[in-house]
């Protein structure tokens, strides 16, 4: 009996690790050769409210299922009876829009709906090198403007929340120092590059920077504000590369995950949405970078002291 009990799991142990084999080469023949089916990103539906150059507006409106899955693998009922005040997403520049609808199970859009909440999206668009003179004058004020009229009249609401991450959380700030929109109900922001000397690669990297430009500023003239925006806008390549650089060591062990992760579909789905997130970041306007930079610099974003445009 003892045999027959061994000689089970044995064999046992061997179908199992012919699955996770068959799993492992099915995953990896994907990954190589059907990378597009493994991306899950943008999946979850919109309706177009507004379609500018570069800037657009999504709404995302209330689907016709009961429930949401949850990464925990839960289900979420979707309440049907919507919160009167429209929430506003506003994404950073230099990474697509989907940052916000990265996978169908952590899906922020798709959340806030399931949640009751009027989820509105401004789209910054792709830019190209035509869009490279676009500032925070354009983005943070103009633009910003047109899409909350947009929102407005298509939520029939004069009330907004916003919600900002990275760079979108800047922009909804200096919407409202420019305007003093008294119709901005709630405002949050997350991640917002508001003080550079506070931590991370940034804080890290400006000393290096000082020395540079202190020998630039006492033997010339020179300002970044000078600069043709041409100049310094940022094809996608180089965006991509300056995010990676931020923490390079995670873009080479992120290749020994996915080994070790590859007979695992949920894992390599997960991956490989992720990877391509991050390997297919935007142009960053020009006008943008001349534009904060110095103020990011010199501290007076932390100061709450912003030039926008001629201002």
């Amino acid at each position: 009996m003892a045999d027959k009990g061994i000689a089970a799991k044995l064999v046992g142990r061997g179908l199992s690790f012919n699955a996770r084999s068959a799993h492992f080469i099915g995953n990896g023949f994907d990954w190589l050769f059907n990378r597009d089916a493994m991306i899950k990103s943008g999946r979850t539906w919109f309706e177009l409210v507004y379609d500018g150059d570069p800037m657009a507006v999504r709404y995302y409106s209330l689907p016709d299922d009961k429930s949401i899955k949850l990464a925990d693998g839960s289900s979420l009922p979707i309440q049907r009876e919507q919160h009167d005040i429209p929430l506003v997403l506003v994404p950073p520049l230099g990474v697509i829009t989907d940052t916000f609808d990265l996978l169908p199970q952590r899906s922020l859009v798709r959340y806030m709906v399931a949640r009751g909440f009027k989820t509105y999206l401004i789209d910054w668009g792709k830019p190209g090198p035509e869009h490279s003179h676009l500032g925070l004058q354009d983005y943070a004020a103009t633009m910003f403007k047109t899409a909350l009229e947009q929102i407005r009249a298509h939520s029939g609401s004069k009330q907004v929340s916003l919600m900002g991450w990275c760079m979108g959380g800047l922009f909804c700030l200096l919407y409202q120092g420019v305007h003093r929109d008294p119709n901005v109900k709630n405002m949050i922001t997350i991640a917002s590059p508001i003080d550079l000397h506070g931590g991370g690669l940034s804080a890290q990297l400006l000393p290096v920077l000082d020395a540079p430009a202190g020998l630039i500023s006492r033997f010339s003239d020179f300002k970044i504000d000078m600069l043709d925006p041409a100049k310094v806008s940022t094809p996608p390549w180089l965006t991509t590369l300056a995010f990676k650089l931020t923490d390079p060591l995670s873009s080479i062990t992120t290749y020994w995950d996915l080994l070790t992760g590859l007979s695992d579909r949920d894992f390599v789905e997960s991956y490989s949405t992720t990877s391509d997130y991050l390997d297919h970041m935007l142009r960053y306007p020009g006008g943008v970078i001349r534009d904060l930079a110095p103020q990011a610099y010199d501290r007076s974003l932390a100061a709450g002291k912003v030039r926008v445009g001629e201002a």
